[in-house]
């Protein structure tokens, strides 16, 4: 979870997109609605790099 200026970016091995979050600012409720869906892509490739799926 590395600071970029006033932002915190968020990110997940094997997926692609990022959340972004202010660091000094309340978080929006599209934040959190992206970040709940990272959480939800990292599982997903999780459970299928565990069952020795591969998506390509």
């Amino acid at each position: 979870m590395p600071a970029c200026g006033s932002r915190v970016i968020f990110s997940a091995s094997g997926v692609r997109e990022i959340v972004p979050a202010p660091s000094n600012q309340p978080v929006k409720p599209a934040c959190i609605k992206q970040f709940l869906a990272l959480i939800e892509a990292a599982g997903e490739v999780g459970k299928n790099e565990k069952n020795g799926k591969s998506e390509s």
